[in-house]
């Protein structure tokens, strides 16, 4: 007669041992469950509490439009192709840390275009939304102002200013210039005038004269640049603000329910520990 032991046996045997050690966890939760619902609670409000605690990481958006006319017309061929080029190109100028090295007092900085538009993202983000939305803001104004050459020998105003102040000029060195002709024509007219006093009223007439003339030359120079910039100037492809910087997004809803979902995790293995504490005891 064999003595051996069925194998069903055997794995009976082996697996009772592994039911039982996992069942009893489960057994001891359901004699306590209110002490690991508490914990479980208590987890969550703390993981809630941590979350709510965390800076919370703010982005605003600003955007900034490629030309003023209505693209869709048509009117001009191949524009709208390459006002969306144009936009991608000016992107990179953030990007590529080109404007404001990338960042601005703690905010970062980018900018991408919008696909299949013409119309360019900026987006900064921090953990202070009033620095956001103002280093958004700034960054989207001083794009447009490189851009379309504002502040710089192409702008218009500043080429305006420049002949004001040409025109000043000259109206002082044209004075200065009639002021001497008059003392040398008096000096000219007074018999007791020496030979020396003459010639030397004459050589202040001709410095005068030579610095008005640089003076006249000057200032029209400056009329025809201001002149040739507002009648060639195009405004077609100038960049334009068409949303001004505003919060679009922050994690602080993200950042609650991770760290709530992580105590909750946390209170519920340490309620089950809890649960099989209680029960252990109470079986000694």
């Amino acid at each position: 007669m064999s003595n051996h032991i069925p194998s069903s046996s055997l794995s009976r045997a082996e697996v009772e041992p592994v039911a039982e050690a996992v069942s009893r966890p489960m057994q001891s939760l359901r004699r306590h469950w209110i002490p690991a619902l508490i914990m479980t609670l208590l987890g969550a409000v703390a993981g809630v509490g941590l979350g709510s605690a965390k800076p919370v990481t703010y982005t605003a958006e600003a955007r900034v439009a490629v030309g003023t006319g209505d693209l869709a017309t048509g009117a001009i061929a191949g524009f709208p192709l390459a006002a969306r080029d144009m936009a991608s190109n000016y992107a990179r100028w953030i990007n590529d840390q080109g404007l404001r090295n990338g960042s601005t007092k703690g905010v970062y900085m980018a900018a991408s275009p919008i696909p299949e538009s013409s119309i360019i993202r900026v987006e900064g983000t921090g953990t202070d939304l009033a620095a956001v939305k103002a280093a958004t803001k700034k960054t989207a104004e001083e794009l447009v102002a490189a851009a379309n050459g504002e502040g710089t020998k192409l702008d218009p105003q500043l080429t305006f200013a420049e002949y004001q102040k040409a025109t000043t000029d000259w109206s002082a060195a044209k004075s200065a210039m009639t002021k001497a002709q008059n003392t040398l024509d008096k000096l000219q007219a007074d018999k007791a005038s020496s030979k020396a006093s003459i010639e030397e009223a004459r050589g202040e007439l001709t410095k005068a004269m030579a610095l008005e003339t640089q003076k006249l030359q000057h200032m029209n120079a400056l009329g025809a640049k201001y002149q040739n910039q507002v009648v060639n100037a195009s405004q077609a492809a100038d960049l334009v603000i068409v949303r001004d910087a505003e919060e679009s997004s922050n994690n602080r809803t993200s950042l609650i329910q991770r760290t709530g979902l992580l105590g909750v995790i946390a209170g519920g293995g340490l309620g089950l520990l809890l649960a099989v504490t209680l029960d252990r005891r109470k079986r000694r």
